[in-house]
Order: structure tokens, then C-alpha cells, then sequence
């Protein structure tokens, strides 16, 4: 069976139309072929495969290439665009973090400056404590003055006197150091002692008078009368004691019954 040809434009070429083994050349028009120009050879009606010379694999092996090439470039191109914006990025948020850590710093001087520097400017606003109790480590500036004021608003007025360590001073304004107070009570002491010694001078001499009176002395001592004795007025009374009442003294050489 003898080979059947045929040709023409691309526009009129019909796979369906063609038989088994015969050859269909496309002078022109082939979108698949750079010069428009192909071969197709047909295994069955509708089935057919193009027939494909050196020269159109060696232009569409270019063409292939500079499409590869025209690709990879456009992802390169891409792959730096998406890097230069990475890099852009990261550059700001470098930035970023720096401005931050640099106001973090300067926070950090200021409080430092607050808490251990000069505090000469600075207020602070407190109320007086409830109740006197001493500060502790921990609390805030503004408990610490708090109960510091309590303390100063409890303190009396001779808490600010003048304290005398002896027993002359008369200023007013001052007040007595507990160390007067030994010789304070040997004073009262010595006191004590000189008039338990009075009392009992007074009672010898005072008896001694009244032994040595007579009558007189017996009479005041039956009516119970007051009676110079001496140079002393002496109250004898019903059971022999006697006393010297002050409010009862008499000029010596009166007698006043009771």
C-alpha cells in the first residue's frame, strides 16, 4: 500500500481526516513551531503525533532554555526582593528594639537616681500612722514618714527639755535626771533619820520635865489639862501619853484646860 501525503495551512489540518501511516506537512501556521512549518504522521483517524527536524528541537531546546533561564531569573529576582524586604524588616525591628532598650536604660537611671540619688526635689505624699510602731526594711517611703509622724505628734513638751543632773537648777523648760534620784531618797532619808532623832531627844528632855514636876503636873494630869512644863507646853492626857499638837502650842507660862 502505497504512502499517501497531504499538506497545507494548519488552519485546514484535520487529524480526524487522516488514514493510518499517512504524512500531513503544515506549510505554515503551526503555533507549535517557530517557523510555523511541522510534519504529523498518523497511527489511526484522529491519532496522530508530530514529526518533530533537528533544527525545531534545537529552537525549541532555546526557547526551553530561555524560558528556564527567563524563570529562574524571575525567582532569583524574587528570592532578593523577598530578602532586601527581610533584611529591611529586620534592620527596623533592630532599630526598634534599640530605641526601646535605650528608653528601658534611661528608666532604669531615673529610678536608680530616685532611689539612691539626690531626693532633695522630691515629695512625698503620706497620713499619720494609726498607732506608734517602728519601721521595718520593705515598707514604702510614705508608711515610713507615716508612722515617723505619729511618733513626733504622741511627744509632749518635756520631750524637748533641757535635763538637769543636779538638784539646784530652777529653769523652766527643765526637768530632773533619773540620777537625782538616789540622791534624792538619801535626802529624804537623812531627813527622816534627823527627825527620828529630834523625836527622840524631845521625848527625853520632855519627860525629864514632867518627872521633875510636882503638883502642878499631877493636877494636869488628873484633869487633863495643858500645862507649861519647862519652857514647853505639854498636852498629858487620861493615859499618860503626851503630844504637842501644833495648833495647840501656847506661849510658855499658859496653862489652857482641853
Amino acid at each position: 500500500m502505497a504512502l499517501q501525503n497531504r499538506y497545507g495551512e494548519f488552519k485546514d489540518f484535520d487529524p480526524n481526516k487522516m488514514v493510518t501511516a499517512e504524512l500531513a506537512v503544515v506549510v505554515s501556521g503551526d503555533p507549535a513551531s517557530p517557523t510555523g512549518r511541522t510534519m504529523y504522521v498518523c497511527f489511526a483517524p484522529g491519532v496522530v503525533k508530530r514529526i518533530t527536524t533537528y533544527e525545531d528541537f534545537e529552537n525549541e531546546l532555546q526557547n526551553a532554555t530561555e524560558e528556564i533561564r527567563k524563570e529562574f531569573t524571575e525567582d532569583i529576582q524574587t528570592a532578593i526582593e523577598n530578602s532586601i524586604a527581610a533584611t529591611t524588616a529586620a534592620n527596623a525591628a533592630k532599630e526598634a528594639a534599640d530605641r526601646a532598650a535605650e528608653a528601658a536604660n534611661a528608666a532604669a537611671e531615673a529610678a536608680g537616681a530616685y532611689v539612691l540619688g539626690d531626693i532633695s526635689d522630691k515629695t512625698v505624699n503620706f497620713a499619720e500612722a494609726a498607732a506608734r510602731e517602728n519601721i521595718a526594711t520593705g515598707e514604702s517611703t510614705a508608711t515610713v514618714f507615716g508612722k515617723i509622724k505619729k511618733w513626733f505628734a504622741d511627744l509632749k513638751d518635756a520631750a524637748f527639755w533641757a535635763v538637769a543632773n543636779n538638784l539646784t537648777t530652777n529653769v523652766a523648760g527643765s526637768v530632773l535626771d533619773a540620777r537625782q534620784g538616789p540622791v534624792i531618797d538619801k535626802k529624804i532619808s537623812d531627813v527622816k533619820t534627823e527627825v527620828s532623832e529630834l523625836n527622840t531627844n524631845f521625848e527625853k528632855k520632855a519627860y525629864s520635865y514632867i518627872v521633875s514636876t510636882s503638883s502642878q503636873y499631877e493636877n494636869a494630869i488628873a484633869a487633863n489639862t495643858w500645862t507649861e512644863v519647862g519652857k514647853a507646853n505639854i498636852h498629858v492626857p487620861e493615859d499618860g501619853y503626851y503630844e504637842l499638837p501644833p495648833e495647840h502650842l501656847l506661849p510658855p507660862g499658859f496653862v489652857q484646860p482641853v
